[in-house]
């Protein structure tokens, strides 16, 4: 999507993670028209408010004014739910919503590894990251981790993403396509946002959504509800598990064994 010259608003700075702030950034990088709306009062922001006057960027705190309407595109901070009155007002108002996950993954020219689940997301998600790195693989560690993808693509497109990925970020999804996606366990969580837990999986398994035969999930056959998601999963689907031999990796006798097309390796 070419940004330039586009009014975009930016709702929310984004807690400790200041994805909004950074996607800001991005956005002004791109030559798009920027205004960043926060609820929260500016004095815990006066860094961040020093850069955004440097780049031009327009601002308000304290409130969530009707100037975010004046612009066509809205990108809500992934802490800013879909239910939240401005985006459903903006959704009336025939206004584009594109996620801060979805628009930074617009800019990339690598793959992308996906990590999603209830818990075990940021220790395998680093994980993941350290054994590429140690392959000499060109990657790059980001995402609900606490290093926003906004703030990586700013300078840097190409390599191997690795993402942690909530279910606040697969709510506003469209094209996201990670090339791996693990989906680690699946529990109780997030019923301050969510009606129920079959809604909040609804959001979880979007991680698959896009995928095709020629991408690769990895399931947890340990966890019946992330098992069964094989069934729904047009991409080619591997296990993992402490307790049975699978496709895919799992432990036997106090050793790792993978599995892969039949023949297994320890």
């Amino acid at each position: 999507m070419n940004f330039k010259d586009k009014k975009v608003s930016v709702i929310g700075i984004g807690g400790s993670k200041r994805s909004g702030f950074y996607t800001s950034l991005l956005l002004k990088k791109e030559g798009a028209d920027v205004f960043l709306s926060e609820i929260k009062k500016e004095d815990e922001f006066k860094e961040e408010i020093e850069i955004l006057k440097q780049n031009g960027i327009s601002y308000e705190f304290g409130i969530n004014s009707e100037k975010i309407y004046e612009s066509d595109i809205i990108v809500p901070c992934p802490g800013v739910s879909y239910k939240n009155p401005i985006i459903l007002k903006a959704k009336e108002l025939n206004k584009k919503i594109i996620g801060e996950l979805e628009l930074s993954y617009s800019f990339i020219n690598g793959d992308v590894i996906g990590i999603t689940g209830t818990s075990g997301k940021s220790t395998t998600t680093v994980l993941t990251y350290e054994f590429l790195k140690e392959s000499k693989i060109k990657s790059h560690l980001g995402g609900n981790i606490g290093i926003p993808l906004s703030s990586l693509v700013i300078n840097e497109r190409d390599g191997v993403f690795v993402l942690e990925v909530s279910s606040f970020q697969l709510e506003t999804i469209e094209k996201f396509k990670p090339k791996v996606a693990t989906f680690l366990n699946f529990q109780e969580d997030h019923l301050d946002r969510y009606d129920d837990l079959d809604e909040y999986l609804f959001f979880k398994k979007r991680i698959f959504e896009n995928q095709d035969k020629k991408d690769f999930a990895i399931l947890n056959y340990d966890d019946e509800i992330v098992k069964n998601l094989s069934k729904e999963i047009r991409s080619k689907v591997y296990f993992f598990s402490l307790n049975e031999e699978v496709e895919g990796i799992f432990l036997k006798d106090k050793k790792i064994f993978i599995n892969i097309n039949n023949e297994k390796i320890y």
